[in-house]
């Protein structure tokens, strides 16, 4: 009755005519409408958007194989010195710093710096969790609010070069902050760990790969850049994911290293035992990527309701994952007494995920443009940024070393009459009156003379010209070396191997998954017999 009275009450209420000021001010925002056919805003704004989503958001980069989002994660976190020798911080809070740089939301940031830490969606985690991030395919991760990250070992060798000056800065988003453009990584990120995304028109979906082994195809190709797909292979057979399992499909392995796309299969790797009455046992402890147990428990229960064959031939199918501890994986199914156990085991295989394709896609960006890649030309493009820090960063080193045999010139100078000095500094009026005076005296330029005046004169009569000459010599032989590197590209592919053998000792893991050898005909032969 109530309701029915306000009802009719607000039916009465008299809405208010807009105001003269009202009416003058709709009038003037008309004035600034535009009238566009949809066809024509379309290719106005559809564009810049797939560019922008290309670009900036769905797709690693060829160079250091990072997407913004990851790149901008890192970059904060080291720029704000959540270290691994430090403590830990609360995800959310580490989000919200990371806007500074990428302006789209904290959940896609959340989301990624999440991904970052679980093992299972990279081969090598970027990031140090604790709390609940999840254990295995299909594990959430708790709210921010409750779990904390830091950077661990292997992000840091992708960043310790930034201030070094080997990578350009550029401004973000607002012109108010630089970041890198691309991160001065020591190791090949995007090869190693893989990459999923759709942007408008494109998607990538790239398998992971084993680290010591992709580092020895690194060396390889430092020392012979033409090397084969074939000698590329013998030290990096084909993917590797941290869930482990079966590869089989060799020639789809062969096809995506050489043109970034193919198609090759993953099956899950199982114990096989006996147990009375003629039943069999099957225990599945590693499965294909990006598959849970919960969901292969749910297909299987769901094909002995609607599968004569699955029906009399299963009596158990159980997930006994993390009985023994987080990580471990293990499913359980068990056939009835007098059934064919291969058969079973088939059939499980072509109608579950437990055996799966994966479809690769190797579409990366390049010279800022979509392009789909090999896996020899993504291993050049990260050996090529090397190429580019390592000469930077001893161009800049040499800058800095030069810089100090100057200082020590002037300093040089001036203790050959350091009371001379100290009482032309003494007696000057300003500081300019003591600089001329100084550069006339001791015949040094201005930068060694402000030098000098910006000692303290304690300093200044402490100095030891053996000391400084004996630092000068070394200084110039760490020039000597520097040059080396910048003029001869034998010695700038050595400095580059040498950091290779050490990012093995810091990333280096051993193989998961088993490369069968078999092709994709030969797979389907071993099916159709244990189907017969």
């Amino acid at each position: 009755m109530q309701l029915e009275v306000e009802l009719a009450a607000r039916k009465k209420t008299k809405i208010d005519a807009p105001t003269e000021e009202e009416q003058h001010g709709f009038v003037e925002g008309a004035k600034e409408i535009e009238e566009v056919r949809i066809p024509e805003f379309m290719d106005q704004t559809r564009l810049p958007y797939a560019w922008s989503v290309i670009r900036e958001r769905a797709l690693v980069d060829s160079r250091d194989g990072l997407k913004p989002v990851q790149r901008r994660i890192l970059w904060t976190l080291y720029e704000d010195k959540v270290l691994p020798s430090r403590e830990f911080m609360k995800v959310a809070r580490l989000a919200g710093n990371v806007l500074r740089y990428h302006p789209h939301g904290n959940t896609s940031v959340e989301d990624a710096l999440v991904r970052m830490a679980q093992p299972y969606s990279l081969r090598v985690p970027l990031i140090w969790g604790k709390g609940s991030f999840g254990a295995h395919p299909g594990d959430g991760a708790a709210a921010s609010r409750y779990i904390e990250a830091k950077l661990n070992k292997e992000a840091v060798e992708l960043l310790d070069e930034i201030p070094s000056g080997s990578v350009k800065m550029i401004p973000n988003f607002d012109d108010t902050l630089k970041e890198p453009e691309v991160l001065p990584v020591r190791w090949p990120v995007g090869v190693i760990n893989g990459s999923q995304g759709i942007a408008v028109g494109y998607a990538a979906n790239m398998p992971q790969h084993n680290p010591t082994e992709t580092l020895k195809a690194c060396k390889l190709l430092l020392r012979k850049p033409n090397a084969s797909i074939e000698e590329i292979m013998q030290v990096m057979p084909g993917p590797d994911f941290w869930t482990g399992g079966q590869v089989i499909g060799i020639d789809g392995v062969q096809e995506y290293f050489r043109t970034g796309k193919g198609t090759f299969t993953v099956r899950a790797k199982y114990k096989q035992e006996q147990q009375t009455r003629g039943k069999v046992r099957f225990t599945f402890y590693e499965l294909p990527p990006n598959v849970s147990c919960e969901s292969i428990v749910q297909k299987v229960r769901n094909l002995i309701k609607t599968d004569a064959k699955f029906k009399e031939g299963i009596a158990r199918v159980d997930d006994l994952t993390g009985r023994v501890n987080d990580n471990d994986v293990r499913l359980l199914i068990e056939t009835k007494a007098g059934s064919n156990s291969q058969e079973i085991l088939a059939m499980l295989f072509k109608k579950t995920e437990l055996q799966s394709t994966f479809s690769v896609n190797n579409t990366v960006v390049s010279g800022g443009f979509p392009k789909m890649m090999g896996i020899r030309e993504l291993l050049l493009e990260f050996l090529e940024l090397r190429k580019q820090c390592v000469l930077t960063r001893s161009q800049n080193y040499k800058e800095k070393k030069l810089a100090r045999i100057h200082q020590i010139d002037g300093l040089l100078a001036i203790l050959l009459d350091v009371d001379k000095a100290i009482a032309i500094i003494r007696k000057s009026d300003s500081q300019e009156d003591a600089r001329v005076k100084l550069m006339k005296a001791f015949k040094i330029d201005e930068g060694q003379a402000n030098y000098v005046l910006d000692m303290q004169l304690r300093k200044l009569t402490r100095q030891d010209s053996d000391a400084l000459k004996a630092e000068d010599q070394q200084l110039k032989e760490d020039i000597d070396a520097l040059d080396k590197i910048l003029t001869d590209d034998k010695e700038l592919r050595k400095v580059i191997n040498a950091e290779l053998d050490k990012e093995i000792k810091i990333i280096g893991r051993p193989r998961l998954m088993e490369i069968t050898g078999l092709t994709d005909e030969e797979a389907k032969n071993n099916e159709k017999q244990m189907l017969a």
